[in-house]
């Protein structure tokens, strides 16, 4: 397989770069653009990827020297590791020669984590039965703890997350849950059966979308469609989530509409939110939070006004997010408990104005 290819770079104009950097500087909002964030946005002349378009859940195995990669550490020389995967499609058992690379950062500590986040490069040839069809190389979302049960439950808790936001708006990165069994083939490590997630590719999101990736720094809220900032803005208040920049690209991709010119945000990595509420998150010390189960306004500033028609569509959408929480027979019932609680405390803050006022409005972020 080849080495790993980093995302393509948007080719901005000298113009537009120069007209970011004044905006950087001066704080001016020179690029603000605007338009609605609504799900009626144009499809990817593409089509679907065949893996997103369901949400049954994927059963596969992957056979691999699985000590080989959950040793591979570095992530400046982690290597491409062959695998091969195996499941059932119809009847048929399909095997595919895959693969494996691991990511990250903080989880690929052997001190943080006993196993790493994965990505999985697919061959470019594939039967056209195949789930995996147009799939090149994706992330694949695992336990930080291999053995220990919790962890698999925080993998379906930021599963579900990714599948709130989809009820929100299309502009969203889209999952597909999986019970992975993982097979050492060298014998030296035990075979591990465990809930996984894929995450869609980052440019297949904005090619849905008519858009290419934005990925130069400095982006403030101004600069994104104005409904947009707004809905990641409540979206990340919602789930307690508060690691997380539009300025510094941190677990958020931007995309330009490549005809308006339009830029829009897309969060992502959510194990580290209040919703999640993984037993290794901590906020970061300089916000002064108790726990990240403590909620704490990180976005756009926007009036009372300007509030409504976006927090209506959280109100409209209440009964499909608690809907959401039944859905997984494995999701432990008093977490599903204690999430309906979590909500309806977000409930309470947008149904009430002084409310909404001290949360929202008084504590929003000039700059992203």
């Amino acid at each position: 397989m080849p080495s790993k290819s980093g995302p393509r770079l948007v080719r901005l104009s000298s113009i537009l770069l120069a007209a970011l950097a004044t905006v950087v500087r001066s704080g001016q909002g020179t690029l603000r653009t605007q338009g609605p964030e609504s799900p009626s946005a144009r499809p990817s002349p593409t089509g679907a990827a065949p893996l997103f378009t369901s949400d049954e859940l994927l059963r596969f195995t992957l056979r691999t020297d699985l000590r080989a990669v959950v040793r591979d550490r570095d992530s400046t020389r982690a290597q491409w590791h062959p695998a091969i995967l195996t499941y059932d499609e119809g009847g048929r058992a399909l095997t595919l020669d895959v693969a494996l690379k691991t990511r990250g950062h903080w989880r690929l500590d052997p001190n943080h984590c006993d196993f790493p986040q994965l990505r999985v490069h697919f061959p470019s040839r594939q039967p056209e039965h195949s789930v995996f069809l147009g799939q090149d190389k994706l992330k694949l979302t695992t336990p930080c703890r291999s053995r220990a049960k919790d962890h698999d439950q925080y993998v379906l808790r930021e599963y579900l997350i990714y599948r709130l936001y989809n009820l929100l708006t299309p502009r969203s990165f889209r999952v597909r849950l999986a019970q992975v069994t993982y097979v050492d083939e060298s014998g030296r490590e035990d075979t591990l059966t465990k809930y996984s997630f894929f995450i869609e590719d980052q440019e297949a999101l904005a090619a849905r979308h008519g858009a290419r990736l934005f990925e130069t720094e400095g982006a403030a809220f101004e600069h994104l469609d104005f409904d947009n900032a707004g809905l990641v803005s409540a979206f990340e208040y919602m789930i307690g989530g508060t690691d997380w920049s539009v300025w510094g690209l941190h677990n958020i991709r931007l995309m330009r509409d490549t005809l308006s010119g339009t830029m829009y945000a897309a969060p992502y990595d959510f194990d580290w939110s209040g919703l999640a509420d993984a037993d290794y998150a901590a906020p970061d010390r300089r916000l002064r939070l108790s726990s990240v189960r403590q909620r704490l306004y990180r976005g756009q500033c926007r009036t009372a006004e300007e509030w409504t028609p976006l927090l209506d569509r959280f109100r409209e959408g209440r009964d499909s997010v608690y809907a959401l929480y039944q859905s997984l027979p494995d999701l432990d019932p008093k977490y599903v408990r204690d999430t309906r609680k979590y909500l309806d405390a977000f409930y309470r803050v947008i149904d009430d104005p002084p409310s909404l006022r001290r949360e929202f409005i008084q504590r929003c972020r000039p700059r992203a």
